[in-house]
């Protein structure tokens, strides 16, 4: 769900610095981009608490990217991997493991994650 440095060891650091989220980084790099491709889905676009998404992702993730506000969103962005059509066509059904990681690129490409139920809850790729 965001861009999450990682240690050679495969841990993940957060909350590196104290540097505060600034709400305008949304809009001048777009807020449609993030509604397009990294959406808050927990929150509508009319709560005030529609932005905690993108204030938790840079508090836990982006204070250890080690780039600033705008380069780690806008490098967030740009790593936006598309979700495949056997994915859409999908929606709700069964999928075997084998063919959602070849939708993805490989097994080289991606790591999936899934909730206790079994349901695909993350994609995780490295960039």
């Amino acid at each position: 769900h965001g861009l999450w440095p990682e240690r050679n060891d495969g841990s993940w650091p957060s909350t590196c610095t104290n540097e505060a989220f600034d709400p305008a980084v949304i809009d001048e790099l777009g807020r449609e981009r993030f509604e397009q491709h990294w959406p808050n889905v927990k929150s509508p676009p009319s709560s005030p608490e529609h932005d905690d998404f993108w204030i938790h992702e840079w508090t836990k993730h982006g204070t250890c990217s080690g780039l600033s506000q705008k380069d780690y969103f806008e490098s967030a962005l740009e790593s936006y991997v598309p979700t495949p059509a056997l994915v859409k066509m999908a929606e709700g059904a069964k999928v075997p493991k084998k063919e959602l990681i070849s939708a993805y690129g490989g097994s080289d490409m991606v790591a999936l994650v899934c909730d206790a139920r079994r349901y695909l809850s993350e994609v995780r790729v490295c960039i």
